[in-house]
């Protein structure tokens, strides 16, 4: 029976030991650090009663017991310490010394007991029973050791337990605490039983009960996360921050604070809570970062500090000072005010400008067509193509500028979808043709045979590349070619990198100007080029697309040989078929009808620019109706069925856009089928768009010519009403 008693106090001192091992692996808290005390308590504990058991004599019995209460008289007390700061409950300092200092009293009592009988009226040795023991008579002394050091203790552990085992909703952690409250139950009553002497005389269970217990609870409840609060950084280094941080309980109860803090708020010294400091910002705890005190400006980050259950066991505080970054991003945002203000002011009066010019041009292009038309073969008719010719010129130079102020603003955007590369030459091609015919230039066409006919990309703005290109190449070239190349590389299955170059044989570029070729508004040799017209805007332009493409472009010249011009562009395949055959460079026509049924209506508050549209539209029998204003049209819609109506945009009273959601709105069974197309000199980026989204079918930018008021009219007069007479020619329009 007394080996058993033996090992059993062995295996409780090795459980001890194992446990407080086990708390040694990581840096330790103050949670942490409670737990080491009633461990090493424990330990020296058992430590004492193990000696005890082996004494021989009276004296080395006496000794045993004196180390036993150095552990026992102060084990439940730190019990109770580390429960109370377990569950982030805040005793009075002075009950937990009160209790320390009557376990130091025990244990001098104990320590000096031959010299009075304060603690055991008696004292004996006996080897009667299991084994040798003391038997021992207590005194007042051991009372008051049971009731300050075990009982009080003991009971406050228990009823924090059960308080905050009803206030917890984490199952787990609920869990835990009932496990805590069994094993504090369990070691109550074992000395509970001691001392009614239920167990066999001389051998005291409670400090082989109270190993287990304890070793149990370490290896069941603690682990390395498990405790709030923890310190990761000394309070030399939290006061060395720039930023103020403060740590709080789960209720804002104030933990610690470094310096900054203190300077920020100099009352957090008086307070125990966050809500009791008067100018703390108390807003940032719910989630609104930003406040300002003493003429500068904060912000504080709240972040969870939580146990390894995830459960809020408190918050830290880190206020930053950012008045600085403030200030500079308020200026930032004055600046990028401004800038707006500037870009939208550029904008309105780039639209406003751009309607102002193109309404004259529009009637200067339209009438000198006109009169072409009515005056072939007359010396009247080579003044009025003299007169297209340099309204065309100058529409060219307004263009060039708008092009080049919508890409630099970053208002130039792409419209990808598919497109023929054999058309997109062709139409290139005729687009220059009279023009090089005229200096007497062979225009020559090279397509590769692997080059896919259909492509996915910018249709329009790879035309507007490829004819500035071909048009600086025939503006600087006086004899000899120009030559359109077109290849590809096939970079995966479905992308190509299309390739297109111009080549010519004019008068080339010197080395050291090629760096400033794309520059804007500068031409190259101004002595050798002055008597050449141009405004140097269209490579600049050229290459500000192929960059919005994402492409590259390459220039190799040889000064009096010639230029060469290469871009590439990545494009998606829309069709693997190649182009077979080079494209034949004939005229764009189409087919002529007249439409004696269809009734057309002009809205304009411009009457030059009404009369233009009038007369182009003459040639086709319409039945045609006019409207100087948008009420007026909107009288004329609620009286007669039209066919298709030009609106334009800019007008008095009632403007083209709120004309044709009254229209569409009130009139609907009036217009219903009825194409409304935007005739307006507003040719800025995103002008299509907006019309379409404003009830208009299509758009038609002032000034035009009559093929493209011709490409509009075909495609929305109905195909019922027409009749069709012959070939219209586009190409005859502009000799």
């Amino acid at each position: 029976m007394f080996q058993l008693l033996v090992g059993i106090q062995i295996l409780a001192i090795l459980f001890t030991v194992f446990a407080i091992i086990s708390m040694f692996r990581v840096g330790a808290s103050y949670t942490q650090k409670l737990m080491l005390a009633f461990l090493a308590a424990t330990l020296v504990h058992n430590a004492g009663y193990l000696q005890e058991l082996f004494a021989n004599t009276l004296n080395e019995a006496m000794m045993a017991i004196r180390v036993e209460y150095i552990g026992s008289s102060i084990v439940a007390v730190l019990f109770m310490m580390f429960i109370c700061e377990y569950c982030g409950f805040k005793p009075c300092i002075w009950f937990e010394r009160l209790l320390l200092l009557c376990s130091c009293a025990v244990i001098a009592m104990v320590w000096t007991t031959p010299l009075h009988p304060f603690y055991y009226k008696e004292i004996t040795y006996t080897t009667e029973g299991v084994f040798p023991h003391v038997v021992l008579t207590y005194n007042f002394g051991f009372y008051f050791y049971v009731l300050m050091c075990a009982v009080v203790p003991w009971a406050c552990s228990v009823y924090i337990l059960l308080f905050y085992t009803k206030r917890e909703k984490n199952l787990k952690r609920n869990k835990k605490f009932r496990a805590i409250i069994l094993g504090a139950t369990f070691a109550f009553s074992v000395l509970v039983l001691y001392l009614l002497k239920v167990f066999p005389e001389g051998y005291d269970p409670t400090a082989p009960a109270l190993a287990f217990l304890f070793a149990v609870l370490v290896l069941r409840v603690w682990n390395k996360n498990d405790f709030d609060l923890k310190r990761t950084a000394t309070e030399t280094v939290l006061d060395s921050l720039g930023d103020g941080m403060i740590a709080v309980s789960e209720d804002y109860g104030v933990l610690m604070y470094n310096k900054m803090a203190k300077e920020l708020f100099p009352a957090i010294e008086n307070h125990k809570k966050l809500t009791d400091i008067p100018q703390f910002p108390m807003h940032i705890l719910q989630g609104d970062e930003k406040f300002e005190a003493g003429g500068k400006y904060y912000e504080g980050h709240l972040h969870t500090l939580a146990d390894a259950d995830g459960v809020t066991r408190g918050y830290s505080v880190l206020i930053v000072d950012v008045t600085e970054t403030y200030e500079y991003i308020k200026n930032l945002d004055i600046m990028r005010k401004e800038a707006e203000a500037a870009n939208y002011a550029k904008s309105n009066f780039l639209a406003n400008m751009s309607h102002e010019i193109r309404t004259p041009m529009n009637a200067i292009i339209g009438m000198s067509e006109l009169i072409i038309e009515e005056s072939r073969g007359r010396k009247l008719y080579d003044f009025a193509c003299d007169i297209k010719t340099a309204a065309l010129n100058l529409l060219s130079l307004i263009n060039d500028i708008l092009d080049l102020s919508k890409v630099e603003s970053g208002k130039m955007e792409l419209v990808e979808a598919g497109y023929s590369v054999q058309k997109l030459v062709k139409d290139t091609v005729n687009l220059v043709k009279t023009t090089a015919e005229k200096k007497g230039l062979e225009l020559k066409v090279n397509i590769a045979k692997n080059v896919p006919d259909h492509l996915y990309g910018d249709e329009g703005r790879i035309r507007q590349i490829l004819i500035n290109l071909v048009n600086n190449a025939i503006k600087f070239t006086n004899e000899g070619y120009v030559e359109i190349v077109v290849g590809a590389k096939h970079t995966d299955s479905r992308h190509v990198e299309l390739l297109l170059r111009v080549k010519d044989t004019g008068i080339g570029i010197k080395e050291e100007e090629l760096p400033h070729v794309f520059e804007a508004f500068r031409q190259l040799d101004m002595q050798r080029n002055r008597k050449i017209e141009g405004t140097g805007l269209g490579l600049s332009i050229t290459m500000k697309l192929v960059d919005l493409m994402q492409g590259t472009i390459d220039v190799k010249s040889v000064y009096g040989e010639g230029t060469s011009f290469i871009i590439r562009i990545r494009q998606k395949i829309v069709d693997d078929s190649m182009i077979l055959d080079k494209p034949e460079m004939n005229e764009n026509t189409s087919r002529m009808f007249e439409a004696e049924q269809c009734r057309i209506l002009i809205v304009d508050d411009n009457r030059v620019n009404r009369k233009v549209v009038y007369h182009m539209l003459e040639q086709y029998k319409f039945q045609l109706d006019e409207a100087e204003n948008g009420k007026e049209a909107i009288q004329m819609v609620s009286q007669n069925k039209y066919d298709m109506i030009f609106m334009d945009h800019m007008m008095p009273e009632l403007d083209g856009i709120a004309t044709t959601r009254i229209l569409r709105k009130d009139y609907k069974d009036m217009i219903e089928g009825t194409p409304i197309v935007a005739l307006t000199a507003n040719a800025l980026v995103g002008a299509k768009e907006d019309y379409l989204r404003n009830g208009f079918e299509d758009f038609l930018s002032k000034p035009f010519e009559r093929r493209q008021l011709h490409q509009i009219v075909a495609v929305w007069v109905p195909e019922e009403k027409k009749r069709y007479i012959g070939e219209f020619s586009i190409s005859s329009q502009a000799k």
